[in-house]
């Protein structure tokens, strides 16, 4: 199955869920398409043999319909891999299990830190 974009989804539910033919411009409507989205989207949909153009209108195919229900799972319900999700390895370090406490590293901790906190609590006594 090739890669589908979320704009092919937007596309292909709504279709799905009208079941009839529709003006492109109504899809710009509702979901604020974009023309160059729309033109790719629909051109790569079609070169599946998913929806069928004629005279800016569109509409899913019989196949489109059974590819649809049959890839269901794989359009809607699976998330892409984002790309700015993952850590890349060499910043990855020791992964704590749950319930262990965490303990930062002493040479890493601002030598000021707790002295500054000490005279905070200090002044606010008094």
């Amino acid at each position: 199955m090739p890669d589908i974009s979320i704009t092919e989804k937007v596309i292909l539910e709504y279709l799905y869920t009208k079941n009839k033919r529709i003006h492109i411009y109504k899809l710009y409507q509702i979901y604020n398409i974009t023309p160059g989205e729309m033109s790719s989207s629909i051109d790569k949909l079609s070169k599946l043999k998913v929806v069928d153009l004629r005279h800016y209108k569109i509409k899913l195919t019989d196949y489109g319909k059974k590819w649809v229900l049959g890839n269901r799972t794989n359009i809607f319900f699976r998330e892409k891999d984002l790309y700015w999700k993952s850590i890349p390895e060499h910043m990855q370090s020791n992964k704590i299990e749950n319930n262990q406490p965490y303990m930062p590293s002493k040479l890493k901790l601002d030598k000021n830190f707790f002295y500054d906190i000490r005279m905070r609590i200090k002044y606010n006594q008094e």
